[in-house]
């Protein structure tokens, strides 16, 4: 440079040096300052300084050159919380950083690295080991890790990663590991150990979430590799362009899904993930039945089918993504009402799941008073786990629909993150009636839920009031551990609606609690893939008659009366289920002068009398007749209704029994015997058997005990103006008179020819 500047011109020499000044000093300042190393952390200085790696004082840098030649580094407890610096360590062999207060440990870079102890560091939660192709030893014990990318450590034969907060983690890239342990991580549900040696120590227990582990082989018995029992090792199984491979999934598989699905068929296996923007419909009929986890990566759908369920062995296992949970309900007028319950966890708002329902008919219930109050902002309320609502039917649709011709089965879509595992309802207020509902997106059993939350009056109450017919039905079907009594049909739907044990998803039920929190549990979960709301069942230890009283005008009611092992004539918890509803016309039965929808009775005795109660608005004709029996009753034995007030005594094994009755409440008219009353024929018919009244222009006709043949109505001329042959019962009603303000003459003919005449005024 100097021989060059010689031969310039003076001039030309001086500009020269003053633009090269700047760039020389530049350059010479920058090669100095490379002599060192920023350390920022004074307790990472302060350990070099005590090593002998800088002089001091603390001035936040040490010199490179007294550090790119060390090969080990212990840094254990020193209170370090910043290793920025460490990639100066060029040489490093083994580094030891136990017991720190690290947030973040960057080491990629140290090529030379083989063996990196991190343990204690509680706060750590990410660690970059990306180009340590080198590294054989990692211990990262306690920690907050929640991911680890060792992709890179084809090297690695020994890992310790236990009592963090991962989530997943694949080392199927180190196939040199022979010794690793993962214990005690509370998050951890994904673990991939494929292609790896562990030909030393393989320890997996205590993560409480984690159910499948993805392995190609297992060490043979004896072996050191230890899991959780409620672990699997389980190979992959995927499927895509139509077929699952290598095989159809079990129990022992984790399946994938990575292509479009929609195969009549359920799916059994470890876990299920869904991925590449697959779209996956589980068939109405058909569930998913999984040890683990469900995940639904993003831009993939799931969508679970009505009548169809997903199951889940884990309690602990957490599901991840979003599905979409097809929910009808039963068939139902424009006007009329559902409690819903979500089976998934998310934002989705009330609104949203029926957005054609009137917005001031969204309805929590209030256990207070006992009423159902109105939401203010359905479109802002989310569904709350485990809670039910009350949901009108949507406000529009066909032209019948509308005008209340028509039912409609309401198409409900859930749509979140599956609910899973134990769920506690809190806060209740004790002995009072709240409104919950199956949480889960598979039906569950009702006595599973009723065994499983003693502290509640175990009776369930489903809501399946319609507006079709205005007082004609009980607002509640009831469940009891001895069956349900229902409600009226619709139209579409004639025979009663009664609850027999399946919890429907989606479904909203109401119980009485006696403490402030009860519990929902997998272990309630079922596989029912029944259509309604409520599944149909017989239970052969069990005895019982389901009783129907009706009228002409839709009225309806039902008692259950039963038998079994462990009832007694008295209040049986689980088994007697108090009647609640707010009907106007019933029919129950007493235990200590309360009314009871449901009765339990010991074991069958067939001189047992049963008392039954009967109220009514409404004066009238009224029918008892069986719905349907089971145990002992469907074999031959006989069941009577006993007419304390007539006489009369009805096989109702043989026909239904017809009587008329004035409004008001009667507990002592009816009773249910089992046996045939051995008595002598009554007499003829005569004045005092026979009563003949009018109210309202109808002409009740009630002959006691025996059976009414004809009947005849005169006027005082003599003339026939009413006949009503083949009677066949002791009471009858004639509601077609014609004539006002007169005396008309009834005469009345038994089956035995016998006859009474009787004056009534019109």
């Amino acid at each position: 440079m100097k021989q060059i500047l010689h031969h310039l011109k003076p001039s030309l020499r001086y500009q020269i040096r003053i633009l090269l000044f700047p760039v020389l000093f530049a350059m010479f300042s920058n090669f100095a300052i490379a002599q060192n190393t920023s350390v920022p952390d004074d307790n990472f200085e302060a350990a070099l300084i005590a090593l002998g790696y800088d002089s001091g004082p603390l001035d936040n840098v040490v010199p490179t050159a007294n550090i790119n030649t060390v090969t080990s580094l212990d840094l254990k407890n020193k209170n370090i919380s910043d290793l920025t610096g460490i990639k100066d360590f060029t040489a490093l062999q083994t580094l030891d950083c136990e017991g720190n207060n690290l947030t973040t440990l960057d080491v990629s870079g140290l090529l030379n690295l083989t063996s990196l102890v991190a343990q204690n560091n509680v706060n750590l939660a990410t660690v970059n080991v990306n180009t340590n192709v080198n590294l054989t030893y990692l211990d990262l014990y306690i920690t907050s890790l929640t991911s680890l990318n060792i992709s890179a450590l084809v090297n690695l034969t020994a890992l310790g990663i236990s009592k963090s907060s991962l989530v997943s983690l694949d080392v199927s890239m180190a196939p040199g590991l022979a010794d690793f342990f993962i214990q005690e991580n509370p998050l951890l549900s994904s673990l991939d150990i494929r292609g790896t040696n562990l030909s030393s120590v393989f320890a997996a227990d205590n993560n409480p979430k984690l159910s499948c582990i993805l392995v190609d082989y297992v060490q043979p018995g004896g072996s050191n590799w230890v899991k959780d029992p409620w672990a699997t090792y389980c190979s992959l199984t995927t499927y895509s362009g139509g077929v699952w491979t290598p095989a159809a999934p079990t129990t022992g598989n984790a399946a994938v899904i990575e292509d479009n699905y929609s195969a009549a068929a359920d799916i059994n296996a470890c876990s299920l993930t869904v991925k590449n923007n697959a779209t996956v419909t589980i068939p109405s009929g058909f569930n998913v039945n999984l040890v683990g986890a469900l995940t639904v990566e993003s831009g993939s759908t799931f969508t679970l089918s009505n009548n169809s369920n997903l199951l889940q062995d884990n309690v602990n296992s957490t599901n991840s993504g979003a599905i979409n949970v097809n929910r009808e309900s039963n068939p139902l007028f424009r006007l009329d009402f559902t409690l819903w319950s979500s089976p998934v966890s998310g934002a989705q708002t009330l609104a949203n799941f029926s957005p054609l329902t009137s917005l001031n008919r969204f309805y929590t219930y209030n256990s207070g008073t006992g009423a159902y109050n109105f939401i203010a902002s359905p479109a802002a309320t989310a569904f709350s786990v485990g809670t039910g609502y009350l949901i009108r039917m949507p406000n529009e649709g066909s032209a019948n629909y509308n005008v209340g011709a028509e039912t409609l089965a309401y198409p409900g879509v859930f749509t979140g993150t599956p609910n899973n595992g134990t769920i506690n309802i809190t806060g209740l207020t004790p002995g009072t009636y709240v409104a919950v509902g199956n949480p889960y997106p598979s039906t569950i059993g009702a006595d599973l839920f009723l065994s499983n939350n003693t502290s509640i009056d175990p009776t369930l109450y489903f809501w399946r009031k319609t507006n079709a017919v205005a007082n004609t039905t009980s607002a509640y079907a009831t469940w009891t551990l001895l069956g349900g009594t229902g409600t009226a049909g619709s139209s579409n739907a004639p025979n009663n609606v009664a609850p027999d044990g399946t919890i429907a998803v989606g479904q909203g039920f109401i119980v009485k609690t006696n403490d402030s929190d009860l519990i929902f549990t997998n272990t309630m979960r079922t596989a029912s893939t029944t259509a309604k709301f409520f599944k149909t069942k017989k239970l052969a230890d069990k005895s019982r008659v389901w009783l129907n009283l009706t009228n002409a005008t839709g009225v309806f009611s039902q008692a259950l009366i039963g038998y079994m092992d462990g009832a007694t004539e008295g209040i049986d918890r689980g088994i007697d289920g108090k009647y609640i509803n707010d009907s106007p016309i019933a029919l129950t039965s007493l235990i200590n002068n309360e009314e009871y929808t449901i009765q339990g009775r010991p074991a069958f005795d067939a001189t047992d009398v049963v008392a039954l109660n009967f109220k009514t608005t409404v004066s009238g004709d009224y029918t008892i007749a069986i719905d349907h029996v089971d145990g002992l009753f469907a074999t031959g034995q006989d069941i009577y209704l006993l007419d304390n007030q007539t006489g009369a005594e009805t096989n109702l094994k043989e026909g239904s029994y017809s009587f008329s009755a004035v409004a008001g409440v009667d507990n002592s008219r009816f009773s249910l015997k089992y046996q045939k009353t051995l008595k002598v024929d009554a007499a003829m018919l005569n004045d005092n058997t026979v009563q003949v009244y009018k109210n309202k222009g109808i002409l009740y006709v009630n002959a006691g005990a025996k059976v009414i043949n004809s009947i005849k109505v005169y006027d005082v001329q003599g003339r026939l103006i009413l006949e009503q042959k083949n009677v066949k019962a002791t009471t009858a009603t004639l509601n077609t008179l014609k004539v006002n303000n007169q005396v008309l003459i009834v005469r009345v003919a038994g089956e035995d020819n016998s006859e009474v005449t009787k004056k009534v005024m019109n």
